[in-house]
């Protein structure tokens, strides 16, 4: 009797070492998942803040551009010149991977710490140079304190 009493015993102790070790790896998966989400979410929600502000400015400062074509006789500015300073596609051509090239496939693997900090500085210097460039238009305009931020 007693090695019935025993062998059960034995075979308790698999079945809950079998749950426990079942239990374990579960734990690790839901705990990698939930991980991985929130590893995720923050980062669309930085990279989604940066891009907004990026197609802010950029629109802002194509709005202005457009706004001045309008009125560039009255304000005496060269419509010409004008149309050098607005951005044509703001949908293309600002990645930091492509660099202007426009059939980009965005595949390069990188880790996205740094391929976010090499857009932000990739844009950055985009929209400070369009400034640069422009500065005397929108000097002349009296509008150059509608592009500082």
């Amino acid at each position: 009797m007693e090695s019935d009493s025993e062998g059960e015993k034995e075979i308790a102790e698999r079945d809950f070492d079998k749950v426990r070790k079942d239990l374990s790896t579960q734990g690790f998966r839901e705990g990698a998942e939930k991980g991985h989400e929130a590893a995720f979410q923050s980062g669309f929600d930085s990279g989604y803040a940066q891009g907004f502000q990026t197609a802010f400015t950029l629109g802002k400062f194509n709005g202005i551009i457009e706004t001045l074509k309008v009125k560039a006789d009255s304000l005496s500015l060269d419509s010409l010149e004008l149309e050098t300073c607005r951005i044509a596609d703001t949908r293309h051509g600002l990645c930091s991977i492509c660099s202007g090239n426009s059939s980009c496939s965005c595949k390069t693997p990188k880790d996205t710490a740094t391929l976010s900090k090499n857009q932000k500085e990739f844009t950055d210097k985009f929209v400070e140079e369009q400034k640069s460039k422009c500065n005397p238009i929108f000097e002349k305009a009296g509008l150059r304190s509608l592009l500082e931020d």
